[in-house]
């Protein structure tokens, strides 16, 4: 777009530093997003398998509640999420 200001949305940082880790952790447990997501829906959160991809891949930012919640359903951590 002519005129723009600022970095393409390639450039910007990314929304969250635990997205990438959640989807390494949802792969290690043989799930795959839709089958999650629909886990996650059933618990009560009204997410997308779109918005929950932008998440892990850092694209979306994370509420602590969400987190705590895809930690349970992924039966993890908080400790789970370091490297």
């Amino acid at each position: 777009m002519a005129g723009r200001i600022g970095p393409s949305r390639k450039q910007k940082e990314k929304l969250n530093i635990l997205g990438p880790r959640l989807k390494q952790l949802r792969l290690e447990r043989g799930l795959t997003a839709a089958e999650l997501v629909r886990r996650l829906q059933r618990a009560g959160w009204d997410v997308s398998q779109q918005v929950y991809c932008h998440l892990e891949g850092g694209n979306r930012l994370l509420t602590d509640r969400e987190l705590l919640l895809v930690l349970k359903l992924l039966d993890a951590k908080l400790s789970d999420l370091q490297d």
